[in-house]
């Protein structure tokens, strides 16, 4: 067993989260357990992740997505309640990390898509939040036509993807990766002008559709959620690696 005082200060460390102004708090929002054995991960929090997480056993619960935003009602009633309920009668841990989650070069979510997608000389220098790099831009090591990229990335992430925007007219090689929401327009400029062909991305706003005809670019979009399901199984397999722990790896699938 490891102390979750230990376990939330390196990852604090690891991830650097103080660099980051965000819409939640990150790190631990709800306390329990001081010792840790087993870790859960999932991408966002439900009461089927975390009733997955108690017949798992485990003591701490690991997301992308937490319990908690800023601008949210303070009043603990229906859902909210019903979450906490489960999570302070388990004495469960719930840790989440969200833009430093996105943004780290080896653990991250962009940097897990840039693999699946098969990038190489990949530069974490891309979409830009408050000083900090979220994404990476790389390149594929031998250029494919659009449908066959697609095709690949649908099956690593076991879901297909949609094509927005104008496909180019050869085979892709420069790829941008900002999961999440990471089709707005500020950002869309931003990658066009890094000279990209391809956004790799989770959603895109409505005004993006027609940008990204304009601009000559394509957007893959794979979903919100499949897009920032894989940081924290990284993240999770680290820590169970570096603390010899058990970790525990839970899907609640979601569409959007």
């Amino acid at each position: 067993m490891t102390e979750r005082t230990v376990l939330l200060d390196y990852l604090d460390e690891l991830l650097g989260s103080e660099r980051f102004r965000d819409a939640c708090p990150n790190g631990l929002q709800v306390e329990g357990q001081s010792q840790v054995e087993v870790i859960a991960t999932c991408a966002s929090v439900s009461l089927d992740f975390f009733e997955q997480a108690v017949e798992e056993g485990a003591e701490m619960l690991l997301v992308h997505h937490g319990l908690f935003w800023h601008g949210d009602s303070r009043v603990i009633d229906g859902w909210l309640g019903r979450r906490l309920k489960i999570l302070l009668e388990h004495e469960l841990n719930l840790v989440a990390y969200h833009l430093p989650l996105d943004a780290h070069p080896q653990l991250g979510n962009n940097a897990c898509l840039a693999r699946l997608a098969g990038l190489v000389d990949c530069h974490f220098d891309i979409g830009y939040l408050d000083g900090n790099a979220i994404g990476c831009r790389g390149v594929l090591e031998e250029p494919l036509p659009l449908e066959d990229f697609v095709e690949g990335l649908s099956n690593e992430i076991e879901s297909p993807a949609r094509v927005l925007g104008l496909p180019p007219r050869g085979p892709v090689q420069r790829v941008a990766v900002i999961s999440g929401s990471g089709g707005t327009p500020a950002l869309l400029e931003e990658i066009a002008r890094a000279g990209c062909q391809v956004l790799v991305t989770g959603e895109v706003k409505e005004q993006s559709v027609a940008l990204l005809r304009e601009m000559g670019l394509v957007a893959v979009v794979l979903g919100h959620y499949n897009s920032e399901k894989h940081g924290v199984v990284a993240c999770g397999d680290h820590l169970a690696e570096r603390f010899g722990l058990s970790v525990v790896h839970v899907d609640v699938p979601n569409p959007v």
